[in-house]
């Protein structure tokens, strides 16, 4: 082999032998610099993001929080008279034994709904607490966000109060 082939390979070589390593070197640097400057990114956004969905729970929590502490001073109140009567006229047992609102009465943008399932026995304290969460929770619900529209008041005896303005019909479609 001759002497300038030599010298070429040879400087090719060392060319090589340099410039392989520097580019793997720059090229994990600037994979390390991506990926740091990515999680730096997303870190900031999810911090972001946690902050305005505490900032929301911490709203609703005072928001329910005062909800709660409304519907006990309205079921502590002595019972009132004509408070069946209006139970009665506002609600109706349909064909499979449920109790619902009447139809003709009930505007679902606007007032919570009641679910009674067959079976459960209508007392007067039944009827009395089901009319003041009614009305309670109609008048909450109107007041809130529209994100926060979905409010239900539920009992051990599978009877619910709900106020879901997304809905209108809603609870005529709940299954009994």
């Amino acid at each position: 082999m001759k002497l300038s082939h030599k010298l070429s390979l040879t400087v090719v070589l060392g060319i090589f032998l340099v410039t392989v390593p520097g580019v793997a070197v720059m090229y994990k640097l600037a994979r390390d610099y991506y990926l740091v400057s990515t999680i730096k990114t997303l870190e900031t956004d999810t911090r972001s993001h946690i902050a305005l969905q505490l900032s929301s729970l911490q709203r609703a929590e005072k928001s329910l929080e005062t909800l709660a502490n409304t519907l006990r001073k309205a079921l502590r109140v002595p019972p009132v008279a004509g408070e069946i009567a209006e139970f009665d006229r506002r609600v109706v047992k349909d064909e499979l034994g449920v109790v619902r609102n009447r139809r003709e009465l009930f505007d679902g943008h606007t007032q919570a709904g009641i679910f009674i399932p067959k079976g459960v026995v209508l007392t007067d304290d039944i009827k009395r607490t089901k009319l003041r969460a009614m009305d309670v929770l109609s008048s909450f619900g109107l007041a809130a966000l529209n994100h926060y529209d979905g409010v239900w008041f539920d009992q051990l005896n599978k009877t619910s109060v709900i106020f879901w303005r997304r809905d209108a019909d809603f609870i005529y479609k709940l299954e009994p």
